[in-house]
């Protein structure tokens, strides 16, 4: 399994979200990243976020994985099992993996089974509708509330507060450093080749509370 310092300054997940046209198609109606150049597809782009962030957990010790098959009648579901580890290793805070981390133990302290749809139904809310836009929006203020991006808010029409941010120097620095990105690249590489069926299974499960318009569908992680 891949090797993630959770110690480094960026989480995995921000680490896609900045390299977002090393991770995502490039597509003209897309979404642009922060700082990044051009647009990518807003759905291959979100997938492989929340994908790198619940891998990136279960290699840095804090969850547990486990591709569940059961028969409902003749058919045969199929889900990603997480089991969180009560003790296990912290991720910078505030970020997605931290978040995710956090519900998937809320969860855990009241069902005896906890599947990667429930923490992401619980963390959104389970009847609100959200895009992955809506969710990609988050990563720049968990990175601001840490120091690592400048936010800026405006009034306009003396109603409405836009938020925009600003990505600094040393904060590009840190998403180009090759060790860290390479760590990422194969921790998403690896579970392609080595658990093609838990990967299969766990794009499908990233993707299922999101709404549909949110960019089309997406390829593979890598």
């Amino acid at each position: 399994m891949s090797e993630i310092d959770v110690r480094y300054a960026l989480s995995p997940s921000e680490i896609v979200y900045l390299n977002a046209e090393r991770f995502a198609k490039t597509s003209r109606l897309g979404y642009r990243a922060l700082a990044a150049e051009g647009k990518v597809n807003t759905t291959d782009l979100g997938r492989t976020v929340v994908a790198a962030a619940i891998l990136a957990l279960e290699a840095a010790g804090a969850v547990m994985l486990e591709l569940e098959e059961t028969r409902r009648f003749l058919l045969k579901v199929r889900h990603v099992r997480v089991a969180p580890v009560a003790d296990g290793p912290s991720f910078p805070a505030p970020s997605l993996e931290e978040a995710l981390r956090g519900m998937a133990l809320d969860l855990a302290s009241s069902a005896n089974t906890v599947f990667v749809k429930d923490i992401l139904d619980a963390w959104i809310g389970e009847d609100t509708e959200q895009s992955f836009t809506d969710l990609l929006d988050v990563v720049p203020g968990f990175l601001a509330d840490r120091g690592l991006a400048i936010r800026r808010e405006e009034k306009r029409l003396k109603v409405f507060t836009v938020t925009d941010y600003e990505l600094p120097a040393s904060t590009r620095e840190l998403a180009a450093d090759r060790a860290p990105l390479d760590a990422v690249l194969a921790l998403l590489a690896d579970c392609e080749r080595d658990r093609p069926d838990l990967a299969k299974q766990l794009k499908r499960e990233v993707g299922q509370p999101f709404a549909s318009g949110s960019g089309g569908d997406g390829g593979d992680f890598d």
